[in-house]
């Protein structure tokens, strides 16, 4: 492979799109592990209003994190959709899995390092400390999520 095509790939990033309501927001899909299916949890007293409950994924317990709620925005009720992205984050040294709950999935796509503008300091409806960027897809911007403070529960 030639320099030219390293440095191609070097500049592309692997996002997950997905939908809270009709909004797009985008992750890396660098800590993506997989997506699941949502259905119940078990709640866990005394955690914050944006952390559903958690899960046995394979015999590790996994909290789940309504996505929705946890920008601040009314928390989601699922539906046919609806479903889980399982993350592996790191946290003061330690990795650990957690589970986003978004209203669906919708594609991995490359973005263009190029295409990745600074957050905005207004006008996201987020607070900008969630905000990595903003990729430009064809025509539209789509947010791009901080994971270091927005899954910091």
């Amino acid at each position: 492979m030639d320099e030219a095509m390293q440095n191609e790939e070097l500049e592309q990033q692997k996002v997950l799109l997905f939908l809270l309501g009709q909004e797009t927001f985008g992750l890396p899909i660098v800590h993506v592990r997989e997506i699941i299916e949502y259905e119940g949890v078990s709640r866990v007293p005394m955690m914050p209003s944006h952390v559903r409950g958690v899960i046995n994924l394979r015999g590790n317990v996994v909290p789940i994190v309504d996505l929705s709620a946890r920008l601040g925005r009314h928390p989601l009720k699922s539906g046919k959709r609806t479903c889980v992205v399982v993350m592996e984050l790191a946290f003061d040294e330690e990795t650990m899995e957690l589970g986003v709950m978004v209203d669906a999935v919708s594609e991995v796509i490359d973005i263009d390092s190029r295409e990745i503008q600074p957050a905005p300091g207004f006008g996201a409806g987020i607070r900008e400390e969630f905000i990595a960027g903003m990729g430009r897809i064809a025509e539209r911007f789509v947010v791009l999520l901080e994971q270091a403070t927005t899954f910091n529960i």
